[in-house]
């Protein structure tokens, strides 16, 4: 166990705090500091969801007083991305963390595949600097500032600056003290300067979030209810379904360009956005840059009180479907089905599609659908497997081109050459279509029998090197020494063969003087 270990700050990354421990006791090697914290050298610096927690906290013992919830809670980016991810996930996530496996958190909180990026550096409030150099004597870095699509510093209102420290460290082990960074850039412009009030209270908001406690009680079901009943209270709908282009045209009345594209990248107004999946039925995790933004175009200012409305909604109740077997047989039931069942004797090898649009009965097919689809699912058409042919290709044909190319291929190959070894794989690779020769070489005939023909085996391969390390050294004006042969050629001693020795003792004395001794010791 450490004897000292830094009291992390309020807001204070973990990170940081690492750091920081590396600056009081004058620890320069990564490897150093990393033994000294985890009893391994191998934990990578991550900034924003740190791993490997419950072994730092055994190192630590009584030198951090803080908890790994607290540490998760109020020194990491954590609470949020968890804050909108459901309870099953953030369970494992929360594990992920305690656990030595922490290369799968990114993937679960979905940060992977967000077309929202992390930032390149991380970022520093000038006036939050000043005053923790009055107050500690030393400056950290504040885990509120480094989330995407935070401008401002929501205590001080002022533009923050980017530092030298990039959020992936350069080195993997890197731990950087903000005391050491430079200021490289101040992010003010004149559209943040124009959209000012808006984007501090983004900043706020996320600063809210971050202070949110876990709840597990929140999940994808909670939240497409949460954003139908938004829509329905902004008059955003038509009867059940929801206008999403009214939803956008309302996000994009708040949310000027170019603010939106400083934020996020440029929203279409089409199906495939992410604002009209907000809206639709979750079916994954989205960003809590997206759903602040939304908040706070339709005048949500409380994130932490909708939080909480949210996780305390009651599922929704479905009323339970009544199975058709237990209906009442009605005349207008009897039609239908004998109709349908009609339609299925009459053509006896027909599917359900051909039923529904050649043989006419689509209306019969959709009334039994909608009012008795257990009987309709038992009583129609199995469906058959058809096995595809495809005739887009006309194999013979592509066979003969690229016979041609493989023959092209063949012709350029140096005979002296001592490159590599012209395999199979090698024809395949080299050649103008590797993965059509490569996934379908069986139905190309003609470039199999070439390729198996003209492929070279490993002691071709062999011959060939020892070929060209004699003529060579015989132009270098050496002496063929046998040893100097099997060295030039980069045969090792255990591959050599008795009929290689022979091979090398025929070559010297049909490509070189003659003067060489039948028998000898390659190596002597």
């Amino acid at each position: 166990m450490l004897p000292y270990f830094p009291t992390p700050y309020q807001d204070e990354l973990l990170y940081s705090v690492i750091a920081r421990y590396g600056v009081h006791c004058g620890i320069t090697s990564a490897k150093e500091l990393l033994r000294d914290l985890f009893n391994q050298s191998d934990v990578a610096a991550v900034i924003d969801f740190p791993g490997h927690l419950k072994t730092l906290k055994e190192c630590l013992g009584n030198a951090c007083s803080l908890s790994i919830d607290d540490l998760i809670q109020h020194h990491t980016l954590y609470p949020a991305f968890l804050a909108f991810i459901p309870g099953d996930r953030q369970k494992q996530i929360i594990q992920s963390a305690h656990g030595n496996n922490a290369g799968n958190i990114h993937t679960r909180l979905g940060i992977c595949a967000s077309f929202i990026k992390p930032l390149q550096y991380l970022r520093i409030c000038k006036e939050c600097q000043r005053e923790q150099h009055e107050r500690l004597g030393e400056t950290y870095w504040q885990r509120n500032l480094q989330l995407p699509g935070v401008m401002f510093c929501p205590h001080h209102e002022l533009p923050l600056v980017i530092s030298s420290t990039p959020y992936h460290p350069m080195g993997k082990f890197d731990f950087q003290a903000a005391e050491y960074t430079r200021l490289i850039a101040n992010i003010d412009s004149k559209e943040l300067q124009n959209n000012r009030k808006s984007l501090i209270t983004l900043s706020q908001h996320f600063y809210q979030v971050l202070q949110a406690p876990n709840n597990k009680k929140m999940n994808f079901e909670k939240l497409t209810q949460f954003y139908s009943e938004l829509a329905q209270e902004h008059d955003l709908k038509k009867n059940t379904r929801i206008d999403h282009l009214r939803v956008a045209e309302s996000f994009h009345a708040y949310w000027k360009e170019p603010c939106s594209r400083l934020l996020l990248p440029d929203i279409q107004n089409s199906d495939s956005s992410w604002l009209t999946h907000l809206f639709r039925k979750h079916r994954k995790s989205f960003h809590p840059l997206c759903h602040l933004m939304v908040w706070q175009a339709f005048c949500i200012n409380d994130p932490i009180s909708t939080l909480s409305q949210i996780c305390n909604f009651l599922p929704t109740i479905k009323s339970p479907r009544v199975s058709s077997e237990y209906l009442p047989a009605t005349d207008q039931i009897k039609a239908h089905r004998k109709a349908w069942a009609l339609a299925c004797k009459k053509n006896p090898n027909a599917g359900v599609k051909w039923l529904r649009y050649k043989a006419h009965a689509d209306a019969t097919y959709t009334w039994l659908y909608r009012n008795d689809s257990e009987w309709l699912r038992k009583n129609s058409p199995k469906r058959a497997k058809v096995a595809l042919l495809s005739k887009r290709v006309d194999w013979k044909k592509r066979d003969k081109l690229l016979l041609k190319n493989l023959r092209i291929l063949h012709s350029k190959i140096p005979t002296s050459s001592s490159t590599a070894r012209k395999s199979k794989a090698w024809y395949i690779k080299n050649s103008s279509e590797p993965s059509i020769l490569d996934k379908h070489l069986d139905k190309l005939t003609l470039c199999k029998n070439f390729i198996d023909s003209h492929s070279e085996s490993v002691e071709e391969f062999q011959r060939r090197r020892i070929i060209a390390a004699i003529r060579g050294l015989l132009l270098e004006h050496h002496e063929l020494k046998a040893w100097k042969v099997i060295r030039r050629a980069g045969i090792r001693k255990e591959f050599l063969s008795d009929d290689l020795l022979k091979f090398i003792d025929e070559q010297k004395g049909k490509l070189g003087d003659g003067s060489c001794q039948p028998n000898f010791s390659p190596y002597s």
